[in-house]
């Protein structure tokens, strides 16, 4: 995944957080859901979250 290699900063890390946690199936105080077929991006949502 090309974005994984683009993130070179805590600003930058911050910012795909967000875009990330935009398209989340479910999103609360409880619990978020974040669904991908991509490992890459799974990897790099746990590793930001």
């Amino acid at each position: 995944m090309e974005l994984c290699s683009c993130i070179t900063d805590r600003d930058k890390e911050f910012a795909c957080l967000y875009g990330m946690l935009l398209f989340c199936s479910r999103f609360g105080a409880e619990e978020i859901v974040f669904r991908t077929e991509n490992k890459l991006a799974a990897d790099m949502f746990g590793r930001l979250a």
